[in-house]
């Protein structure tokens, strides 16, 4: 689907087996474009129990330009005290990992494969 982002919240939690991503779907009526994720209030609750978020940056294949984590993502941690993960695709089997909170730290974690 390449009409909206998707994120989540990354739990540890003995019941879920450890450390797990957890995906919300955006809300349809929510939806903002190819390039934000509209947050569902479900993921707002959850996510103040939660390690972190994390969000894709994926509408397109090749996504260089928008590697990291953008103003709206740093505005978004300010706002709201989390930690947060960004993947940003790079091409067809990589993603870049970029972590950063509320202060305005960023710290690239490299590529992974997808």
């Amino acid at each position: 689907d390449r009409t909206t982002e998707y994120g989540g919240i990354i739990m540890d939690s003995a019941r879920l087996g450890g450390i797990r991503p957890i995906l919300f779907v955006p809300r349809t009526a929510a939806r903002e474009g190819d390039y934000a994720f509209p947050e569902p209030a479900d993921m707002t609750r959850q996510g103040d129990r939660a390690m972190g978020v994390f969000h894709f940056h994926a509408a397109e294949l090749e996504m260089l330009e928008h590697t990291g984590p953008s103003l709206g993502d740093l505005r978004y941690a300010a706002a709201s005290g989390r930690n947060c993960l960004v993947f940003t695709s790079l091409r067809e089997r990589r993603l870049a990992v970029d972590y950063y909170q509320g202060n305005g730290v960023t710290i690239d974690l490299g590529e992974i494969p997808r």
